[in-house]
Order: structure tokens, then C-alpha cells, then sequence
């Protein structure tokens, strides 16, 4: 019996939206340098890139160590060519490995050079470093000798791993722009892996064949067939991050991998990859995952009687919530499963975030209330695939209790996040909801909406001509959030100093704090102010917006951005100025009112001045409806936020003293 290749194996997605070329691959041995490569001192397509990827190339494939171990090998070869020593933050390589519990990734085959004409200086083995990262992700760190301009950094490696889940997959971009890049997969037909593509660069290279009788076991007759896939890029650009984007693991071009199913020399078939109905019954039925979310019997002992017997069901949410998030302190840990002790965590205040909303879970259903565990991906980790379900892609778990008809997403882990809200590090997009009876869904994960940034300034002329005042500030939603936690890490000075950055004629004093430590209350900042205005010529010139800085500059720089932008949640800002020049100025000009806008009424901002009576009368209003804007959107936004930027820095009231 021969196993064939089995026909999904075949990236039908990547036939269906890439032709397949003729292009010719590129080849290199290590070691060996092209003229060319030495020859080259900048990249045209990217002239303020420290350095380029000159080649690298990947491959993985399966092979038999010593007649009986079958390994999974994944061999990696690069080239980088460094144009500006100074700038280039690539010389320190970081290989990462995967220890299980009874069997462990090993690396080697390790070589690297740093080229400097005909200067070589290789990298020891006393130069390479272990360090751990997770739990079970350890990292292999070295750093190359000698870099300056123009030298050329090579390395190559080899991953020997027992674990077929761990095949992974290729990143054709990165955080330099590159040549060429090549991934190579040899898959014996006893596998079968779903693969995806992510980014919007093109396959230069795209191949398929079948190889026969590629792959074989010492002592078993069947040999199986191999297909042999090559992926290649050319001209890739550098990925270029910027403000206001979800993790980079979305939008950078790469191919992924996962087992999907496993058929070994025996016939026997194991499926790994599974639809939403085989991923909940895993769930409901992990002995330890149900043993932790059936514990209460303990919380309904550790919840104060006064909370349970409360009369209003939402009242009591709210007191069992700000319980739980009083109790703990989150250790900044977020495991999904495993190392997840429930009464540990209670005993020692302290826990993961499982462990404090796995409390909150149960503390809820002791009371009555409807609660269930939402599984989400952070927005660092990346957004979790959809058409089926990769247990991997979820880091973080938080509550859905549904209290009168209406529905609250919860996480106790932040001592500064109200009853209701979620921690920005959650707001990625959705989140899957595990009802074990009636079955899992998708839920959106959405941010509060009422996050104002406010400042009331009244100003006037004292006698020796400066502007004196004072402000009621007031933050809500998420930036009252912010606000309780810069404020707390800081010393009052510090906080003072920072409130009045990069503003030398500007000085805080006298401030008075409301609804300091009541989370629920917006954040509300009473304080003075002298702010010196700045002669030019026979007058003296006056930036209002000295008192409010709120987008001073455009966050966007690129000339095109192809990922979507994500605020994370819509916002305002307002700012009020009354300025009494007391007879002592008079006006010699005022900016003139404006407006601007973004399409589809996503965005708009408002700038009106009023002079009478000796005053000058100043409303800005700024309003973020929508947070999230596809690539489409970027140039709109770019100008948009470039028009309020030049308001705020450069919006001059020109006076002359009396």
C-alpha cells in the first residue's frame, strides 16, 4: 500500500489568487559571496532602510535520525547587507524553540559570519545564549562581531523537533526589505496540513509537484509520496509599523501552517484539526478546565453574605465584580490552560488572569447570574482564525454575564477598569463565547463608547502682563483610565511636569484631584496655571493650545499603509478658552474658525473663535465616531489629522499691550 498525496494538501488557495510563474530561483551556497553583494550601499526602493535581506530560504521537511526517530527539520539560511551601522538594530539573532515536557526542540547545524571584504569573523558557541521566554519558549540569542557599513551578516541553522503540530510556516516580510525569500516544504502524504496566506505581497515563485517514494520508516514496507511546494517572494518591502494598528502577525506576508490530520505507517488516522462543535466538547469536557469552573462550593464560602443576599441583581454583579478585583492582584500572566489553580491564586491574592476571572465566573453563578467564559486573542497576539478553530491562536479569557436582558463583558484583572468594560489590551474585534449548552459563537468585543477628554480654561491678564488661570479638566471612559494610572506611578511633581511637557512657559500648580479612586466616576482635575506669552516684534504672540495638546502631531507618516488602522474605541475632545485681556492687550489678529471632516461622518473638528467686550472666546471640538478605518481611509485620515496637528502647533493669537 502507497499513501498518496492527498488532494487538499494542494494550496488551491494560492492557485485560485497567485498564477504560477516561471521565475527563475535563486540559488546560494553558504559562504560564497556575489560581487554584486558587496558592490551594493543603499536600496533604491527604500533609501532610509539601515540594511536589506541580499537572501534567505527555509525548508522544511521530515527525516528519519538514526533509523527509528522520525523529526520534523527545519532548515534556515539568511544574508543581510548593512548600509548604516549606527541605525541597523538586526545584529542580535533570536532563534526560538519549543521544550515540552518529555521531549524538546534541539538546534544545530549553527553557523554565522560576519563579512567585511575579505574578512571573515565567525560566531563561537561561547557566544550563544539561552534564555526563556514562556513557560515552555526558550530563545537562542547571539550577536554578530564587528558590524559597520557595508558589512554582510550570514547565518544558517537547523530545528530538529518531535512535534508535527509545530511545522509553522514562512515570513516572506519583515522589518527590513528583502531580495529574495524562499520557503521550501516537503509534506509526505500521511500529513495533511491547512495552510494560509496573509498579506497583500504577491508569489513570485509559486511550485507544486509530487515527489514518489520520498519518504520511508526502516522495517515498514509502505513508502509514501511527498509534495514538494516552493514559495518565493522578490522585492518585498520592509513592513513599516505605525500608531493605532492591531499586532503586526495579521498583516505581515507570510504562509502558516497547521496540522490538520495524521495517518501513520499502521493505517491509523488522527484528526487534529477540528470544526467549533469538536473544539466545545474539548472544552466541556477538560477535567481540568470543568473542575475549575465548578468551584462554587469554595466562592459561595469566601463571598461575603452581605453581597449574596443584596436584592438588586445588577447591584450584586457589581459588588461580587469590584470583590474579585479587589481581592487579586494580576500577576501579568495570561495562560489558557494549564497552571491555573483556583484556590492558590485565592489563598495568595494574586493570580493569572484565568485564575481571577475564572474567581468572577464562579463568584456570578453563586448569586444566580447567568455567566459564561469568553476566550479572546489580545491585540498583541494577534486576531484568531475563524474558519476553524486553532486552540493556540486564544491567550486570554474574560466573563459575559447577562444581568436583565442586557449583556456585560468583564474582566477583574485591572483595578482601574469599571464594571462593563474591557482593558484595551482586549479590544480585538471578537471574542468566542463558550456556551457548553448550547454552543460557542463569536462575540464582538466592544469598547465603551463615552471616552471624553474635556478642558474648561478661564485666563486673564495679571500685572505683569502674563496670563494667569485656572482649569477644570475632566476624563472619561478610557482616558479616565489612563489618567488614574499615570497619575498613580507618578510623584505629584512628576505628574505636574509631565501635564506641562515641552512647554517652557507654561507652569501647573495647586491641583485638586475629584473621584480619585472611584472608577466608576469620570476623572475630574481642578488646577492653576501662568503661562508667559512670547514677544514677536512690537506684540506678543499666544498659542491657546498650549493648554490643550491633544493631538499635536499627525500619527500617520506613511506614504501608503495597506492594514487597517484601529483606535480601539471612538473619542472627543473638547476645549473651552475664555481670555479676559483685562484693558492691558488688545487683538492684532485671530486664526480663523474652521472646519474639517472626515468621510461618511466617521470623524470632524470644529475650531471658533468670538471676540467682545475684551474677551476672546475659543470652542474646539473634535469628535473620532469610528474607530476602525481600512487601508482605503489612510490618506483621508493622514490629511485629516495633519490639518489638527498644524491648528495645535502652529494656531497663533497675536496680541499688542495697551
Amino acid at each position: 500500500m502507497r499513501f498518496l498525496l492527498h488532494q487538499s494538501l494542494l494550496p488551491v488557495f494560492l492557485l485560485s489568487f497567485f498564477l504560477n510563474t516561471a521565475q527563475q530561483r535563486k540559488k546560494v551556497e553558504f559562504g560564497i559571496l556575489d560581487i554584486s553583494d558587496y558592490n551594493m550601499t543603499s536600496y533604491p526602493a527604500d533609501p532610509e532602510a539601515a540594511g536589506v535581506v541580499l537572501y534567505e530560504r527555509g525548508r522544511n521537511y521530515w527525516k528519519v535520525i538514526d533509523g527509528e526517530r522520525i523529526r520534523l527539520i527545519k532548515e534556515v539560511h539568511r544574508k543581510i547587507k548593512v548600509f548604516d551601522a549606527k541605525k541597523f538594530k538586526h545584529a542580535t539573532v533570536y532563534i526560538q524553540y519549543y521544550k515540552g515536557k518529555n521531549a524538546s526542540e534541539e538546534i544545530n547545524k549553527f553557523k554565522a559570519i560576519t563579512h567585511n571584504g575579505d574578512l571573515k569573523n565567525y560566531v563561537g558557541e561561547n557566544a550563544i545564549f539561552d534564555t526563556k521566554e514562556t513557560n515552555k519558549w526558550y530563545l537562542k540569542r547571539f550577536t554578530f562581531p564587528n558590524v559597520q557599513d557595508g558589512s554582510i551578516l550570514e547565518y544558517s541553522y537547523q530545528i530538529e523537533t518531535p512535534f508535527d503540530f509545530n511545522f509553522g510556516g514562512w515570513e516572506f516580510q519583515g522589518d527590513l526589505p528583502k531580495l529574495y525569500t524562499e520557503f521550501i516544504s516537503e509534506i509526505p502524504g500521511n500529513y495533511l496540513y491547512n495552510r494560509s496566506l496573509i498579506g497583500n505581497e504577491t508569489l513570485n515563485v509559486n511550485k507544486v509537484s509530487v515527489k514518489k517514494d520520498c519518504f520511508w520508516v526502516p522495517g515498514h514496507k509502505i513508502n509514501a509520496d511527498c509534495e514538494i511546494a516552493v514559495y518565493a517572494m522578490t522585492n518585498v518591502p520592509a513592513f513599516k509599523e505605525e500608531a493605532y494598528m492591531l499586532s503586526k502577525k495579521n498583516y505581515l506576508a507570510m504562509v502558516r501552517y497547521e496540522l490538520s490530520e495524521y495517518t501513520n505507517f499502521y493505517g491509523i488516522r488522527t484528526k487534529y484539526t477540528k470544526d467549533w462543535d469538536d473544539a466545545d466538547k474539548e472544552f466541556r469536557t477538560n477535567k481540568e478546565l470543568g473542575r475549575q469552573l465548578k468551584l462554587n462550593y469554595y466562592f459561595k464560602n469566601v463571598i461575603p453574605e452581605s453581597i449574596k443576599t443584596m436584592p438588586n441583581e445588577l447591584d450584586k454583579a457589581k459588588t461580587i465584580y469590584n470583590f474579585i478585583q479587589a481581592h487579586y492582584t494580576w500577576n501579568g500572566k495570561s495562560p489558557f490552560f494549564g497552571n491555573v489553580t483556583l484556590k492558590k491564586a485565592y489563598e495568595n491574592r494574586s493570580g493569572n488572569v484565568s485564575e481571577i476571572n475564572f474567581a468572577l465566573i464562579n463568584a456570578l453563578e453563586v448569586v444566580n447570574i447567568d455567566t459564561k467564559m469568553v476566550v479572546l486573542s489580545t491585540r498583541k497576539n494577534g486576531l484568531p482564525r475563524q474558519n476553524y478553530p486553532v486552540i493556540t491562536d486564544f491567550n486570554y479569557v474574560v466573563a459575559l454575564a447577562t444581568i436583565g436582558g442586557k449583556e456585560y463583558l468583564l474582566d477583574a484583572t485591572d483595578k482601574y477598569i469599571p464594571f462593563g468594560m474591557l482593558p484595551f489590551r482586549a479590544l480585538n474585534i471578537q471574542g468566542r463565547v463558550m456556551d457548553f449548552k448550547k454552543g460557542s459563537y463569536w462575540y464582538p468585543l466592544k469598547p465603551e463608547t463615552k471616552n471624553v477628554h474635556y478642558i474648561n480654561a478661564q485666563m486673564s491678564v495679571n500685572e505683569d502682563g502674563n496670563f494667569t488661570g485656572e482649569i477644570n479638566e475632566i476624563n472619561t471612559g478610557y482616558y479616565a483610565i489612563d489618567r488614574r494610572k499615570t497619575r498613580d506611578s507618578l510623584s505629584q511633581l512628576l505628574y505636574l511636569t509631565q501635564k506641562q511637557y515641552k512647554n517652557p512657559r507654561l507652569e501647573i500648580m495647586n491641583l485638586t484631584i475629584e473621584n480619585k479612586a472611584l472608577i466608576n466616576k469620570p476623572n475630574k482635575e481642578h488646577y492653576n496655571f501662568v503661562l508667559e506669552p512670547e514677544a514677536i516684534g512690537d506684540g506678543y504672540a499666544l498659542n491657546p493650545f498650549d493648554l490643550n495638546n491633544f493631538f499635536d502631531n499627525n500619527p500617520f507618516k506613511l506614504e501608503e499603509r495597506n492594514y487597517p488602522v484601529d483606535f480601539g474605541y471612538p473619542f472627543a475632545n473638547t476645549f473651552l478658552l475664555s481670555l479676559d485681556l483685562s484693558n492691558k492687550y488688545e487683538v492684532v489678529s485671530l486664526p480663523e474658525n474652521r472646519a474639517y471632516k472626515l468621510a461618511g461622518n466617521a470623524g470632524e473638528c470644529s475650531i471658533i473663535y468670538s471676540q467682545t467686550n475684551g474677551k476672546i472666546n475659543l470652542r474646539y471640538s473634535f469628535k473620532l465616531n469610528e474607530y476602525r478605518f481600512g487601508s482605503d481611509s489612510y490618506s483621508d485620515l493622514k490629511n485629516f489629522f495633519e490639518s489638527i496637528a498644524t491648528v495645535q502647533n502652529k494656531e497663533i493669537i497675536v496680541l499688542k499691550k495697551l
